[in-house]
């Protein structure tokens, strides 16, 4: 498999786990710094950095899945393209390689479609 030449699951776990440490951290400043809280109201604010770590955490699968898809349809394209390149080298020009060509379209379509999942998930 190729490698990636954007690092989307890299970047993106980065920037969630920093999300994730400055919710836990605000909430924490938040509880140490008002003394007089009572329980309940310690209790609902630690539930909620929970509830908001969870969220970003839980949006990181969505991006690696899009990021694996799009590096997938990268390798397709090339993989079409070179397809295409061949039937032009060996046709001599008897054929005009529409079949080839209809596969290229397709692999393309899919590899915008992987780049919109990428855009929505990790960006």
């Amino acid at each position: 498999m190729a490698v990636s030449p954007f690092p989307f699951t890299e970047h993106k776990s980065v920037e969630l786990d920093n999300i994730n440490n400055e919710a836990v951290f605000s909430a924490a400043y938040f509880v140490d710094e008002r003394k007089p809280m009572n329980f309940p109201v310690k209790t609902i604010v630690l539930l909620a950095s929970l509830v908001l770590a969870s969220a970003a955490s839980a949006a990181r699968p969505e991006c690696d899945v899009a990021a694996d898809l799009y590096n997938q349809q990268v390798e397709n394209v090339a993989e079409k393209m070179a397809a295409y390149r061949q039937c032009f080298a060996e046709s001599e020009g008897n054929d005009d390689c529409a079949k080839e060509f209809k596969r290229l379209r397709s692999a393309q379509d899919d590899l915008e479609s992987a780049v919109g999942d990428v855009q929505n998930y990790c960006y």
